[in-house]
């Protein structure tokens, strides 16, 4: 039977929603959505070194996905990764904090030059 983390969608992106409508910047949206994928995996995994989780980065411009978790993460995770619907739930709020990117990508050159960070 696959693991589901659907409470975990249910409990946390209402909130995060309303955070994302709050983001001035494109660096209020990648922060934003680290600290909630974070906070979700910490959920599934308590133990997580948080070296480990400063390893996982936003990237809204990669075509072969927007969210990367670094290697030892990824091994760590691998059951729950592979039996349960842990990234499609995760993917859930990494694909708002791009649509929401977006915005500030196509809107003003001020959001443009914070990018660049």
């Amino acid at each position: 039977m696959k693991k589901s983390y659907n409470y975990l969608e249910k409990e946390h992106l209402s909130k995060f929603r309303n955070e994302l409508n709050k983001a001035e910047t494109v660096s209020d949206v990648r922060e934003l959505t680290l600290r909630i994928v974070r906070e979700l995996l910490l959920k599934v995994k308590e133990d997580i070194e948080r070296d480990l989780l400063e390893d996982i980065k936003f990237t809204p411009d990669d075509p072969q996905g927007h969210l990367k978790l670094g290697d030892k993460l990824t091994e760590l995770l691998r059951e729950e990764i592979e039996t349960s619907d842990l990234m499609s739930v995760i993917n859930t709020f990494v694909e708002a904090a791009v649509k929401r990117y977006r915005h500030f990508e196509k809107s003003d050159e001020k959001y443009k030059e914070d990018r660049r960070m």
